[in-house]
């Protein structure tokens, strides 16, 4: 399945690498995934143009912590330069 499928998670990192990124039990994400992904305390996003159905999770604090910017990130939800550190990108239901 490739990382352009809305329906496969992946992960974008600062460093411009994106990768599938799927939960231990290959259905639904826990929270300690989801932080050690992203570094510390989440913070989920809705995708624009996408309604609920697919979020982005990244660290709430980032910015504070001087994380980063994720430039692919950004252009994917479309403010240049205002995401910070590694993020998450998956369908919602993903996350219980």
């Amino acid at each position: 399945m490739s990382t352009t499928d809305p329906k496969t998670p992946t992960l974008i990192t600062t460093g411009g690498v994106i990768t599938e990124y799927w939960p231990a039990n290959g259905t639904d994400f826990t929270l300690r995934e989801l932080q050690e992904a992203v570094g510390g305390i989440i913070q989920v996003i809705p995708m624009p143009g996408q309604g609920p159905a697919r979020i982005m999770v990244m660290h709430e604090e980032g910015r504070l912590h001087g994380f980063a910017q994720n430039v692919l990130a950004s252009g994917a939800f479309g403010v240049e330069g205002h995401i910070v550190g590694n993020v998450v990108v998956c369908p919602s239901k993903m996350l219980k």
